[in-house]
């Protein structure tokens, strides 16, 4: 009889603990500004647009250089530690984007640096076909801009936040759709968790 007491108490006590905590993280979220969120939102994608854009600064997810037994050998930690600099970017989404990585770092460290240079446009396409384009933004040519759009927060504590790409031309802007940002708040800070590209 005993057991059962203190077994009914602790699970009492451990739902109540989390009710407290899920009541924590949603006021947590329902008291961040919507413009401190945008910002959030948008800054991993702003931050691309720059380093795509600017000459002096070509950044993209990876570089494959030559390793030293003459194989090609993927390099994607500049990128990664340049994430960890924007202060807003999780380390589960960091740790997302070196999976996605790490299919081609596999198959591209089995062929020559020198066949690797001297291959057709689009050769290895099959298997690392974002060295042909910029991944986050779907595109080859790069965008003028993002701005954060509709801002939705969910029960679970996340915020998802409506990402949209533009060009501009004489003033003019064009919009389109591109998918949305997942934000959390981990110790106390806006970051983003995840990236969602939308499906046509």
């Amino acid at each position: 009889m005993k057991q059962f007491l203190f077994l009914l108490l602790s699970f009492i006590f451990l739902n109540c603990a989390n009710n407290h905590s899920n009541l924590k993280i949603e006021q947590n979220v329902k008291s961040i500004s919507d413009e401190e969120i945008k910002k959030a939102a948008v800054s991993f994608h702003a931050w691309y647009i720059k380093s795509i854009t600017d000459e002096k600064n070509v950044l993209v997810e990876m570089k494959i250089i030559e390793g030293e037994n003459g194989k090609c050998q993927v390099d994607y930690n500049l990128y990664l530690n340049e994430l960890r600099k924007l202060g807003t970017v999780s380390e589960k989404f960091i740790t997302s984007e070196k999976l996605r990585m790490n299919g081609c770092a596999d198959k591209i460290s089995d062929i020559d640096w020198k066949e690797f240079k001297e291959a057709d446009a689009y050769a290895y396409e099959e298997f690392c076909d974002f060295i042909y384009y910029y991944y986050w933004i779907k595109r080859q040519e790069p965008v003028s801009g993002v701005e954060a759009g509709e801002i939705e927060r969910q029960d679970n504590g996340k915020i998802k936040v409506v990402l949209k790409l533009y060009d501009e031309y004489k003033g003019q802007k064009q919009y389109y759709d591109f998918g949305s940002a997942l934000l959390a708040v981990e110790n106390n800070k806006l970051m983003i968790v995840d990236i969602l590209i939308a499906t046509k």
